[in-house]
């Protein structure tokens, strides 16, 4: 962890350096732009703009038409890369995780590739994890869950070479799954695997062996804000988040140059650097806020200058903001777009009001924000400084609910949308609306034989391990203390009852308990090191007499003796809890945070709006027995 101040960064000394200039993006975000592609996260060149012109201003009460919608891509919220008119995203299917190929002007599958097992993601942290694949030429790389990196041909899908970042370079697994965004730099491929054996790694992208790697001397968290890549006064850089902050990261051979860690979050980060000129703004949506950095040369040094550092709500979950001219867009809270004038950090307006009520991805093109909602609305919004201006709506038809939002790809006058196993296509070129309107196409995506083949293997997969001395299903995400309080009051907590919680995390929720209502309360969790953490904290909070916290595996626990249960899981797990909540004794109340059990609708849901993150957040009930729904 960095332990440079907030108002200074570290200088480190330069070979002397004879050329000065300025390149924003790498030589292969160049070759790529020429076409109007997004071949990789957040465009060509990682600035979240597209360089398409010539597109509706306006939409109409409808929308832009719908080309084609194609399904089969599997559970994912991967969005998509775009070039050489191929289509690439990730989705897991029947156990795997899968890359697809598709054709992006019609959508019809080209090939597909299992890359291994698919691993359980916490439905709501992996929206930090959001990956696109990265295509460069004849060669696609493909970034897995499990931190494992592919080198596929473009053309069939043909594995070329394959790295492991834990074996490879010590990258202990990260507690929302691995999420490095691989950038392309001539005939370098940049990873940051944050690992013992290599914080940051340039590999060939050709062969895949490494031509160097840095270790920083501070341990290194895992980050999941993307690489960008700058050259500012003759210096060719790589700025990397490194969980600690940001750090410089001399192209050639892997020098440290400077480090700055004002922007350094509680727990992650998966905003990606904005760079501008000589100038850097990071934001960071787990109480970094934001900061404006300038490079300039002293001497022999790159010195990382602060011009201001100050605190902002970010979307924590959601890497949603972009640079127009001297102004970021960005997202306030879970929903509220804001501009931001750069050179100072103020508002220039909002927060918004709009027809988007919760998590909010973002891009840009032609003079327009193009803002998707996690409930389905799609906005077009003018990107001017001067006030916030709508320009047209849309409604995905029938889209999924869940707990972020898939980023939005503008390429080829295309925008597409990723709704989970879908993929929408919308024509928005300047003449759309004068062209006959047209049944929309509708595509189903087949896996190609050798994938169909590969994940025939996973049809009947082995029975789901149990017991307290194996790997936790699911990562601990905190629960605002806001939302603790409501959960409980829902509940009805009494003196007298008995409090629950399935995965205790840090024993917030029973020591809430216990100290507001004086009740008994149980924390069950898997995680040995969480489990000491909790101990702690009842210890600290003085409730040790009514707190108790068990190194236990939930799904093998007795509830039979439970007032209230308290769970904060996805779906999947929470109906593998169905057996334990059936010997509930009538009147015992569950609770959960976010997630509805499948087939159990609640009795009664709220909605909060929580101080600590500005995020609205569900709360759902039921009462013993619980009713299933249907004849």
């Amino acid at each position: 962890m960095s332990t440079i101040p907030l108002t200074c960064a570290c200088r480190l000394r330069l070979a002397s350096v004879h050329c000065i200039a300025f390149l924003a993006i790498s030589s292969a975000a160049i070759a790529a732009s020429a076409d109007n592609a997004w071949p990789q996260w957040r465009g060509a060149d990682r600035s979240n703009r597209s360089s398409e012109t010539g597109l509706l201003q306006s939409w109409p009460t409808n929308g832009p038409p719908l080309l084609w919608q194609a399904s089969g891509l599997g559970e994912g919220i991967a969005s998509v890369s775009v070039a050489n008119r191929r289509l690439y995203t990730i989705g897991y299917w029947n156990g795997g995780e899968f890359v697809f190929a598709l054709d992006a002007e019609f959508g019809a599958s080209r090939w597909s590739f299992r890359l291994g097992e698919a691993i359980k993601e916490n439905p709501l942290m992996r929206w930090l994890v959001e990956r696109s694949p990265t295509e460069d030429e004849d060669r696609l790389y493909v970034m897995t869950a499990r931190g494992e990196l592919f080198c596929l041909r473009t053309s069939n899908g043909e594995r070329l070479w394959q790295k492991n970042y834990p074996r490879d370079f010590g990258s202990p697994r990260p507690r929302w799954a691995f999420g490095d965004r691989p950038v392309v730099d001539g005939e370098a491929l940049i990873c940051a695997p944050a690992g013992t054996n290599g914080s940051v790694v340039a590999l060939n992208k050709r062969t895949g062996d490494v031509i160097w790697k840095l270790q920083v001397p501070d341990p290194v968290l895992e980050s999941y804000a993307a690489t960008v890549v700058m050259e500012v006064e003759g210096v060719r850089q790589y700025v990397v988040f490194l969980g600690g902050g940001l750090t410089g990261i001399e192209a050639k051979e892997g020098r440290v140059l400077w480090r700055y860690s004002g922007t350094e979050g509680r727990l992650a980060n998966s905003y990606t650097p904005i760079i501008a000129g000589n100038q850097i703004f990071s934001a960071n949506g787990y109480g970094g806020g934001m900061a404006l950095l300038q490079l300039i040369r002293e001497g022999n040094e790159i010195v990382a200058q602060q011009q201001y550092r100050q605190t902002f709500n970010f979307n924590p979950f959601q890497d949603a903001t972009v640079l127009v001219g001297e102004h970021v867009y960005a997202v306030q809270g879970g929903a509220r777009l804001v501009c931001i004038q750069m050179k100072n950090g103020a508002l220039a307006w909002g927060p918004s009001a709009s027809a988007i009520n919760n998590r909010t991805a973002m891009t840009y093109a032609d003079g327009n924000l193009y803002l998707r909602g996690a409930n389905g609305v799609m906005l077009l919004v003018a990107a001017i400084p001067e006030q916030y201006l709508e320009k047209g709506s849309l409604r995905i038809p029938n889209p999924e609910e869940a707990s972020g939002v898939t980023a939005p790809v503008i390429a080829g006058k295309r925008l597409y949308l990723r709704d989970n196993n879908r993929l929408l296509c919308y024509n928005i070129s300047a003449d759309a609306l004068a062209r006959p309107a047209v049944e929309p196409k509708v595509v189903t995506i087949t896996l190609s034989p050798a994938g169909t083949d590969a994940a025939a293997k996973l049809t009947n997969p082995p029975a789901t391990a149990t017991g307290k001395n194996r790997a936790p299903d699911a990562v601990f995400v905190p629960t605002p203390a806001d939302v603790v309080e409501k959960m409980l009051e829902l509940a009805q907590v009494k003196r007298t009852n008995v409090v629950v919680d399935l995965g205790c995390g840090d024993g917030r929720i029973v020591i809430a308990a216990a100290k507001k209502y004086g009740s008994k309360a149980i924390g069950y969790e898997l995680d040995e090191r969480l489990v000491q953490e909790s101990r702690e904290h009842a210890a600290r909070n003085q409730v040790g007499s009514l707190v108790r916290i068990e190194h236990e595996d939930i799904f093998t626990v007795d509830l039979s003796g439970a007032d209230v249960v308290a769970v904060y899981l996805p779906p999947p797990l929470l109906e593998r809890l169905l057996p334990q909540l059936a010997k509930l004794k009538p009147g015992s109340r569950v609770v959960s945070h976010q997630f509805v059990i499948p087939g159990f609708p609640p009795d009664r849901t709220e909605a909060v709006q929580s101080q600590e993150d500005s995020d609205t957040h569900r709360i759902h009930l039921w009462v013993a027995p619980l009713k299933k729904s249907g004849p």
